[in-house]
């Protein structure tokens, strides 16, 4: 009510004060004009009663009959008065038409100041209008400077975000200098022992040839491994040797070798001998060596040799084959293909022989590896799993589930670990004994193929074009080191002695990595060479000379590495090649293409 009552007075204060601005300065005009009205209303009064008297006059005059001198005086006298009130009427009439005169002047100011009025009200109008949109725009601007002032104060903390990241990002930097100084500091001080103890173990070796030469005993093996062997796998039998003689006290004693690929042992004497020539070599020429084999002896490659020509070409699959990888012994390779199966081949007298087929994946398979031993095999498929198989029979053991998208590699990563990598972006640690995810890592980019290094380390290579380092030991998802290139990554191979990494990419072109420098050593291109898809796989030769990978032509293009130039071109295919395998001896190698052809190339 009370606000009903305030806009009412509002509104009646704004008319008067509107009235009063209208009417003031016609204030005197209409004053003088109702005097002259008032004037001019009573001289015609009295114009009618002079008109009446010289009326009764003229009656009189004519009424009256003439009566001697006297009355030709009134008559004068009459005539003068009536002479007189003509003169007064003729001035009345003279102020009357005066008067109205000023009426017609006054009647045209008049209507000059209400077009004055008129103009001035349509001046107030366009003014009004022109204040309202005055106060529109400024209503309009004010908006504008509060969001200007919030997107201003948005930066302002964006900014003191960044600045406080990148605080913490240079304190980062500087722990992880000092780490770094640290861990070289340590790793020259680990150098230093491994010097000294190898100076140690070389100082011991000599005194137990000293023994054995001043003893007249004969060691066939002892001879063989000064040949052929390194001396950090020899110096352990020596040292066994040793103890065995004073455990004896006596110049005859039994050597004992148990072969196994895991302690480094003699694989170069497999090269030059069979294992049944080994035994009985070693029983006629020494009867106190006993020797024990259990089954499995790596390949080894002394030189590696690029093959001229296809010696097998057979259709491995009902679909595309997507990869090939020869077991450690180099006496048989596995192939996975877009029907869902693993099979495992085996090279003999000039053919490919299946020796089984691994089932039990719902989708193409990716990648394969090989356990140290060659007595598993891990492959991921498009299903979003990784499974593990046994070789001798051929049993699914385990099925690795939980990535959310294509796992495009997986491999081994040291005893009862296996690592994975998906188009997800996450990279997974599996625990084969629990059958269970043990760490995943966010990468941040789709993961096409991974490397394992040392048993904690990782080198994983992604769709971002970055190579990703990783310590599975580390509590954070952080890379400890990453290489960009120019083109997203399709494979990572790594050499034998874990200091190169050949990297394959969708530019177009090998790149061979320095470990040890963490940079770029060597690119590898062709003319004609051209990556076929996102998981083609590139390959180091066994002695790390030569690198081979298929091309989207249908061929397998072989570079010389120190020439860094083509040694070869294998034309046989006729799709695109997907992936290559080099046989640890280094005689042959193994090819696959999106049609279901495989290629054996060997020159024997």
């Amino acid at each position: 009510m009370a606000a009903s009552t305030n806009w009412k007075e509002f509104v009646l204060s704004q008319i008067q004060r509107r009235n009063h601005k209208q009417t003031y300065p016609f204030t005197s005009l209409i004053q003088t004009n109702n005097r002259l009205q008032e004037i001019a209303a009573s001289l015609q009064s009295k114009n009618v009663h002079l008109q009446v008297e010289v009326e009764k006059l003229k009656e009189e005059t004519l009424t009256s009959h003439p009566r001697g001198d006297g009355q030709v005086g009134s008559t004068h006298q009459v005539e003068q008065k009536l002479f007189k009130v003509q003169e007064e009427l003729t001035e009345l009439l003279k102020k009357r038409g005066e008067n109205a005169q000023q009426i017609i002047d006054l009647n045209a100011l008049l209507q000059d100041k209400e077009k004055e009025i008129q103009h001035k009200d349509s001046m107030i109008s366009d003014m009004r209008d022109n204040n309202l949109a005055l106060k529109q725009s400024k209503r309009s601007l004010e908006m504008a400077i509060a969001e200007l002032e919030a997107t201003n104060q948005m930066l302002k903390d964006e900014h003191q975000a960044l600045q406080m990241a990148f605080t913490a990002l240079e304190e980062k930097y500087r722990k992880t200098q000092e780490d770094n100084s640290e861990l070289i500091a340590r790793w020259m001080e680990q150098k230093a022992k491994d010097a000294d103890r190898m100076n140690a173990e070389n100082a011991d070796f000599i005194k137990i040839m000293e023994i054995i030469r001043l003893t007249n005993t004969t060691i066939l093996l002892v001879e063989i491994a000064n040949s052929y062997t390194p001396h950090y796998t020899f110096l352990t039998m020596i040292k066994q040797t040793k103890k065995c003689l004073h455990a004896q006290n006596s110049i005859s004693f039994n050597f004992v070798l148990y072969y196994r690929v895991l302690l480094c042992s003699n694989a170069m004497l497999l090269k030059l001998f069979s294992v049944t020539d080994l035994k009985e070599l070693f029983t006629l020429r020494n009867p106190d060596v006993k020797f024990y084999f259990d089954g499995f002896v790596p390949a080894v490659c002394v030189a590696a040799s690029v093959p001229s020509r296809a010696q097998v070409i057979f259709e491995a699959h009902e679909g595309e084959v997507y990869a090939v990888q020869w077991n450690a012994m180099g006496n048989s390779f596995s192939t996975g293909g877009a029907d869902r199966k693993i099979k495992i081949w085996e090279y003999h007298n000039a053919a490919c022989e299946c020796r089984g087929t691994l089932v039990g994946s719902n989708a193409g398979i990716t990648s394969l590896d090989y356990s140290q031993d060659d007595t598993m095999v891990v492959g991921a498929s498009n299903d979003f799993a990784s499974r593990i198989w046994t070789v001798n029979d051929q049993r699914l053991r385990h099925t690795l589930t939980g990535h959310s998208g294509k796992v495009m590699s997986a491999k081994f990563l040291s005893e009862g670990k296996v690592i994975s990598g998906s188009h997800d972006r996450t990279l997974k640690v599996w625990d084969l004994h629990s059958k269970s995810c043990v760490k995943t890592i966010f990468a941040g980019s789709s993961c096409n193929d991974l490397v394992t290094l040392y048993g904690s380390s990782i080198i994983s290579g992604h769709f971002d074009k970055r190579i990703r380092f990783w310590d599975i030991r580390s509590q954070t998802d952080t890379s400890i080191n990453e290489i960009i290139l120019q083109g997203r990554l399709t494979s990572l191979c790594l050499a034998p002695d874990k200091t190169q990494l050949l990297c394959c990419a969708r530019d177009d072109c090998l790149k061979i990595i320095d470990l040890r420098m963490n940079q770029v050593s060597c690119t590898l291109t062709a003319d004609g060479f051209k990556v076929g898809c996102d998981w083609s796989r590139a390959v180091f030769s066994p002695d790390v000379e030569y690198a081979a990978a298929g091309s989207g032509d249908g061929h397998v293009y072989v570079w010389n590495i120190n020439k860094v130039k083509v040694e070869k071109v294998l034309k046989e295919h006729s799709h695109s090649v997907i992936a290559c395998s080099w046989n640890p001896t280094g005689t042959s190698i193994v090819s696959c293409e999106k049609g279901k052809k495989v290629v054996l190339w060997s020159d024997y």
